[in-house]
């Protein structure tokens, strides 16, 4: 069985949303080698206060640009990756780890995880081959070679199946681990590291990379188990799916569309209209709208989709609410503030100022802290607005 999505198989449709717990862990492991937030986020379009909210969700392609910054500033670090791997508890995966932890047993709680993969942090297709005497998963990277490097893969390699053993070793107990684990790179000079982290010697140089864990071992029974809950936590994963399905519609050209959109909004080059993009992606205008209407999405709402990012990305920055309007191409701050507002509830003045006072007042604390922080304040700042202007209605 091969898990994966569309989005996987070509870098540039790289969009769909994930939590951003993921991005939070890779953050705080960056501050702890030395590496400031802002360098973690640079040209991610994110900001510390997208990291607070529990609720918040990023794109995949903007988790795998915070990871290319992390990989190109500390791949000094030996098994970064591992590092970051080890990290992974269930709690990280939210409602999906708690739907494992309640599961019977441990092959009752891969299922739960190949079924809600998209509820997962992995970039990389994975392939569940099952034998009568075990489940290998062997991840299929070449998309993100191609386009990241060799240097990002090995991370994520070491990262996901990492992430793995620690997921099954807090499900099942410290004395359970994978069977057997695979590496496509070359030996390198920390091997031990990888033995104390996965808890099984791996081999590298080989063919794929992957994981195996016994028939015997999936039998195990969770500690937790509760039916109940089990069935709750899936339900709740299920409408978790929808709910991010809904909230950026459309398929594979939806995806190319978005990530068009933010590379030119992010070069500096304005808003861009439907005739352009189809040039630059090759089709025809009306084929764009055609093939758009057939994903259920419309030109104008991903175009409003990427602005609203690239506004709140810039303004994060501490750049003026008039500079902001004239990079993104509107004539003037009145209808740029008008669409900010429609967009996001509050003025980009308003935002602005929230999330530079945050700035100043978190700038020594840890990334998390310091995103709560902007983020109480920004909620505040919205709140106090709303409450004023229900006062004057009345």
């Amino acid at each position: 069985m091969r898990v994966t999505a569309a989005w996987m198989t070509d870098p540039v449709t790289w969009a769909p949303r994930r939590g951003a717990a993921s991005a939070v862990l890779l953050t705080r492991l960056a501050a702890e080698h030395g590496m400031p937030a802002a360098r973690c986020l640079a040209g991610t379009g994110l900001t510390r206060a997208d990291l607070a909210d529990p609720e918040a969700e990023i794109s995949a392609g903007q988790e795998l640009a915070l990871i290319a910054n992390l990989v190109g500033a500390l791949g000094h670090v030996p098994g970064l990756g591992l590092r970051a791997g080890a990290r992974y508890h269930p709690t990280t995966f939210g409602l999906l780890g708690l739907a494992a932890i309640s599961s019977p047993t441990l092959g009752t709680a891969v299922d739960t995880g190949m079924r809600y993969f998209d509820l997962t942090y992995a970039f990389s297709p994975w392939t569940a081959e099952r034998t009568t005497g075990a489940l290998r998963s062997v991840i299929d990277d070449r998309a993100i070679r191609a386009s990241y490097g060799e240097e990002v893969a090995r991370f994520l390699a070491e990262r996901d199946l990492a992430a793995v053993a620690t997921f099954v070793r807090d499900l099942a107990g410290p004395e359970v681990r994978l069977d057997d684990v695979r590496f496509r790179h070359a030996r390198p000079s920390y091997a031990a590291l990888y033995e104390t982290v996965l808890g099984v010697r791996p081999s590298f140089g080989r063919t794929v990379t992957c994981g195996t864990i016994s028939a015997l071992t999936l039998s195990a029974t969770l500690p937790q188990a509760d039916p109940t809950t089990a069935e709750l936590s899936r339900r709740h994963c299920e409408r978790q799916l929808r709910a991010r399905r809904s909230a950026h519609p459309g398929g594979v050209l939806a995806a190319r569309v978005r990530a068009d959109l933010r590379r030119r909004l992010e070069a500096g080059a304005g808003i861009a209209g439907q005739a352009e993009t189809a040039a630059r992606l090759g089709l025809s205008e009306r084929s764009l709208r055609r093939r758009l209407r057939s994903e259920n999405v419309a030109y104008s709402e991903l175009l409003a989709e990427a602005t609203s990012a690239a506004a709140r990305a810039m303004l994060a920055t501490g750049r003026t609410v008039e500079s902001v309007a004239a990079a993104l191409g509107y004539s003037g701050t009145s209808s740029f503030t008008y669409a900010f507002k429609r967009w996001t509830g509050t003025t980009p003045g308003a935002y602005s100022r929230a999330a530079a006072s945050v700035s100043i007042t978190a700038a020594p604390t840890p990334p998390a802290t310091a995103a709560a922080s902007v983020s109480a304040s920004v909620s505040a700042s919205v709140s106090a607005r709303a409450t004023a202007s229900g006062r004057a209605r009345r």
